[in-house]
């Protein structure tokens, strides 16, 4: 995920990390209409059993390429918000965290920045 960052020597040197990784686990992308899933590769949409394992991996492994007060955005899944800015506050590199929720009152977006 990270090794383009790598290879370009970007280690602290990010202000911003926007993503919007796959957030659908594995049995709901199996039953996705075909219309949706028909076109684009299954990495696209499975982020694991429970859809969490790509967020696990860019929480963890972001904030050394971010400077220090860089910011790290990403779109969630429905029902993911409060888990993953729980998950997020366990990690003592990052502050100031907070869930920005769509026109429904659902957190769809989770930014954090680093301390």
């Amino acid at each position: 995920m990270f090794n383009p960052f790598e290879n370009l020597g970007l280690k602290n040197e990010i202000q911003l990390v926007v993503s919007a990784p796959p957030y659908i686990s594995s049995k709901k992308v199996k039953q996705m209409p075909s219309e949706i899933s028909g076109h684009e590769p299954q990495k696209a949409f499975d982020a694991g059993p429970f859809g969490l394992d790509i967020f696990f991996k860019l929480i963890a492994n972001v904030v050394q390429y971010l400077q220090s007060e860089g910011f790290l955005i990403f779109e969630c899944g429905l029902g993911q918000g409060e888990f993953l800015i729980k998950r997020i506050r366990s990690n003592e590199n990052y502050k100031n965290i907070k869930g920005v929720k769509d026109i429904n009152g659902n957190i769809r977006v989770v930014v954090a920045q680093k301390v």
